[in-house]
């Protein structure tokens, strides 16, 4: 996975999409209209996807990380970790693509 790109879905099972949507809508009840409960949420995870209903994606899913391409990069090549893992609900990809650019790993 590259950063900057919306995942693979095709690399992504049915049981990590389903957890990933599970977490997001856990987290969706502490998000209001504020970037400061974005942040808060986000501030949880080492590793943060932005998750959205997307009929064109395998499962009806659009996946990105948002936050955390290093770690997921580190673990990728064989380092063995136990991650904190946030989902954010989005609207739609833009909304995910601009919260990686404002609130990503340049920023963190």
């Amino acid at each position: 996975m590259t950063r900057g790109t919306q995942m693979n879905q095709n690399q992504l099972s049915a049981d990590i999409v389903e957890r990933l949507v599970n977490l997001a809508n856990r987290a969706a009840p502490e998000i209001d209209e504020t970037m400061a409960s974005v942040r808060r949420v986000m501030a949880k995870g080492e590793v943060v996807f932005g998750v959205w209903q997307d009929k064109s994606q395998p499962f009806g899913v659009g996946v990105r990380c948002v936050k955390g391409h290093n770690r997921l990069r580190e673990i990728s090549q064989g380092t063995e970790a136990k991650l904190r893992i946030v989902a954010i609900p989005c609207v739609e990809e833009a909304q995910a693509v601009a919260l990686e650019q404002i609130e990503g790993d340049r920023v963190n």
